[in-house]
């Protein structure tokens, strides 16, 4: 088995942004960054809105069984 040790976060960061815009340019390496991004905040939004409509009582019950 390979043991491997992982890059600092910035490191990460800064190599993978260089591969990016090696393999596809600037303009679609912001335009992929973009939408990883916004895509993110839709996910964000979509789980606060079904939070706020969530009954944590039902919910439990749900998860867990009724066995209270």
């Amino acid at each position: 088995m390979k043991n491997t040790a992982h890059l600092p976060e910035d490191r990460l960061v800064r190599r993978a942004v260089e591969v990016l815009m090696d393999e596809l340019g600037p303009v679609d390496t912001v335009r992929f960054l973009a939408i990883r991004r916004n895509r993110r905040l839709d996910v964000v939004a979509r789980h606060r809105r079904w939070q706020r409509s969530l009954d944590p009582e039902a919910f439990l019950a749900e998860v867990f069984g009724s066995g209270r």
